[in-house]
């Protein structure tokens, strides 16, 4: 199956991703083509329901291939490991509703889930300023709900008692917050 993303043309923002047949990818033009992409196009009317959403308006868009196995800049076989071949990894990530496709880098980007994150650019994912803990659970091994705390910039951590946690990135250790 070919999964294809379409995206306004004012702003790069992702309205939808649809599926073709692998024979119809075939039969107009082959992988990640021009000809392929003008089909999908004029096969695919504008949907209704975000044409409602829009306010009765639906923008101007363009169609854009995107690969189901690709997420982070690397590419994952149809079990879900890591492929040995990586020559089809393909646009970073699979596109999602409300994803920016960036030309400029050929990814799909998602949103940016705060602001002090920054856009690496080698795997089309938002980087948080401190690394996500390495480490799952407590002492009493509760694996913990993790979190970001954007407002404090640090990891916090929730167990199943409620206890809160803080991630200390220099030990690469949680300590309890007695809250």
């Amino acid at each position: 199956m070919a999964h294809f993303a379409e995206i306004r043309s004012d702003n790069n923002i992702v309205l939808r991703v649809i599926v073709v047949g692998n024979h119809q990818e075939q039969q107009y033009g082959g992988f990640n083509t021009p000809e392929l992409e003008q089909w999908v196009a004029s096969f695919h009317p504008n949907d209704p329901v975000i044409k409602a959403e829009l306010g009765g308006v639906y923008p101007q868009t363009y169609w854009k291939q995107t690969s189901y196995n690709t997420r982070a800049g690397k590419y994952y076989n149809s079990n879900g490991e890591l492929s040995t071949d990586q020559s089809k990894a393909f646009r970073k990530n699979y596109a999602g509703v409300g994803y920016t496709y960036d030309l400029s880098i050929d990814a799909y980007i998602p949103p940016k889930p705060f602001n002090s994150w920054v856009l690496n650019l080698d795997t089309g994912i938002w980087d948080p300023p401190i690394p996500r803990p390495s480490t799952w659970t407590y002492g009493d091994n509760q694996p913990l709900l993790i979190a970001w705390d954007e407002e404090n910039q640090k990891w916090i951590g929730t167990d199943n008692n409620n206890n809160k946690f803080n991630w200390i990135e220099t030990s690469k250790s949680w300590i309890a917050t007695g809250v």
